[in-house]
């Protein structure tokens, strides 16, 4: 977490002294900033006032309770997590902490796929399993030297959800492969980019992505339209 060191007046800091075990000062300069920073970016005055509102009603000790849970939890999983994120307004409920782990999966001294594990990121609102297309080896034998099903296999024996979802758009493939080049991901995104996923209730991980052609017919399979691939 960053650290930003302030000047204040000696009086103002005399009186901070004098209060300082009734002030939570990381709170207020979050919420004081986010609320200036919004008005700047032109956000909804009713957003800027939410997160205000919900920073008033939740105690900070509530709070780190429930990251830390959530971070032990994560942690035990699937190890450490690299990247955590808890200063936005948009984590407004439990666990109040975006946990990403990077894991690269090696089977002798190659790497089959790098995983994307995630506690909850915006894309599980997008991506339900329900959207998954069921696995189909051939088209991914190109991948992870063709052992990918073992993969599959693994995670739908520890009770995941594991499917195709058909196409990548530039943001998530920026968000899934690149780690936020978009430039490199609207390059990859110029064509259909399938990606792999395993969902359970409480984590997404990314298994992998390929390339493929489609052709511009549409069936449809269980009530979704589906474009039909073309075989390479």
């Amino acid at each position: 977490m960053a650290k930003v060191t302030l000047s204040v007046p000696d009086d103002l800091y005399a009186k901070i002294e004098e209060y300082k075990d009734h002030l939570n000062l990381s709170d207020i300069f979050r919420v004081a900033v986010s609320e200036e920073i919004g008005k700047l970016q032109g956000k909804a005055e009713i957003i800027v006032n939410l997160h205000k509102y919900l920073m008033t009603r939740l105690s900070s000790t509530e709070m780190n309770a429930s990251r830390e849970a959530e971070k032990d939890r994560f942690t035990r999983k699937w190890g450490e997590p690299e990247t955590i994120k808890t200063e936005t307004a948009f984590i407004a409920q439990p666990p109040y902490v975006q946990l990403r782990k990077i894991q690269p999966i090696k089977f002798g001294d190659k790497t089959l796929t790098t995983l994307k594990i995630f506690n909850d990121i915006p894309w599980k609102s997008v991506i339900h399993p329900s959207d998954l297309l069921e696995f189909d080896a051939e088209k991914w034998k190109s991948i992870a030297n063709g052992k990918l099903g073992y993969l599959v296999d693994y995670f739908k024996s520890k009770g995941f959800i594991v499917g195709e979802y058909q196409r990548l758009t530039p943001a998530m493939v920026a968000d899934f492969v690149t780690d936020g080049d978009m430039k490199t991901a609207e390059e990859i995104g110029t064509e259909f980019v399938p990606g792999l996923f395993a969902l359970d209730k409480e984590d997404m991980v990314f298994i992998g992505y390929r390339k493929a052609k489609w052709s511009k017919t549409v069936r449809e399979e269980q009530g979704k339209p589906i474009l039909e691939e073309i075989k390479q």
